[in-house]
């Protein structure tokens, strides 16, 4: 399979499987929008990203907030693409504070192609609350996010620069804006 029919495979999984969902935002956007997002951060900063990067973007959160599962991810997409996906996957019988927990203590022995995902979501995720699609939390919710992405940034260790840098003026400009 070709790389743009892979990716379109992917996308096209993604918006099936998130085709009812909305993000939690003032303006009640497609989810959809979100991976897609995620997968525009990274071919801004990686100059070839490698095919089962771009899927594993697009599908990033198909498994966590979907009825899909790893083996439909494993049938559809392959072993490799199931791996980033699986490890980026949240486990939801986890309650939120063992889950945002378990984020942090797991970043630093994530892959490659998981790291890259994990810090691209966050931006996308931070430049949501602080502006492009805010939420309805309070400023100490939103403060509080904040403070938890960078942890679980710290914690990803040195690995892109670019995306690293870009992440922190994310935050920083997120704490300036944020109300």
């Amino acid at each position: 399979m070709s790389n743009l029919q892979l990716q379109f495979k992917a996308l096209n999984y993604a918006a099936e499987q998130h085709k009812a969902q909305r993000r939690k935002g003032n303006e009640s956007v497609p989810y959809i929008n979100h991976p897609i997002k995620v997968t525009t951060i990274l071919t801004q900063f990686i100059t070839q990203p490698s095919d089962e990067l771009i899927a594993a973007a697009l599908l990033h959160d198909v498994v966590e907030d979907t009825d899909a599962t790893i083996d439909d991810i494993i049938n559809l997409f392959g072993p490799t693409i199931a791996a980033i996906v699986q490890e980026v996957t949240d486990d939801k019988s986890l309650s939120k504070a063992e889950s945002k927990q378990k984020q942090i203590d797991h970043a630093p022995h994530l892959s490659s192609p998981a790291k890259l995902i994990r810090i691209a979501d966050k931006i996308a995720n931070v430049r949501d609350i602080c502006g492009e699609n805010i939420p309805d939390w309070d400023y100490k919710t939103k403060i509080e996010y904040l403070n938890w992405a960078e942890e679980v940034v710290r914690a990803l260790g040195t690995f892109h620069d670019e995306l690293q840098f870009t992440f922190k003026d994310e935050v920083r400009w997120g704490r300036l804006s944020i109300k």
